[in-house]
């Protein structure tokens, strides 16, 4: 890559996050973005990288919270990615 700002916002791949089985994310690699192909929420055992000034578990709840609605991109850096439900479908975007 020659420019780092790509790397940030996505631009060393993706994945397709079906159903309830975890991402594979690259080694050395967070999920930098996630948009939802369908309203989906968080499994418990997601996490958000610690720091930043937000709590892990404030920016992922679990199945007890709310869900994101079709069409939304949330960012992050998220370091597991798991959805709630079998139907459920989003794209990562690795950074």
């Amino acid at each position: 890559m020659n420019n780092p700002n790509q790397v940030a916002f996505g631009q060393v791949g993706s994945a397709l996050a079906s159903g309830t089985t975890a991402v594979d994310i690259p080694s050395g690699k967070v999920v930098v973005a996630i948009t939802a192909l369908t309203a989906f929420k968080f499994a418990h055992d997601s996490a958000v990288e610690s720091g930043y000034g937000i709590p892990a578990k404030a920016a992922v709840n679990g199945s007890g919270g709310d869900s994101v609605p079709e069409g939304v991109t949330i960012f992050g850096r998220f370091t597991t990615v798991k959805l709630n439900g079998a139907s459920e479908r989003a794209m990562v975007y690795f950074g």
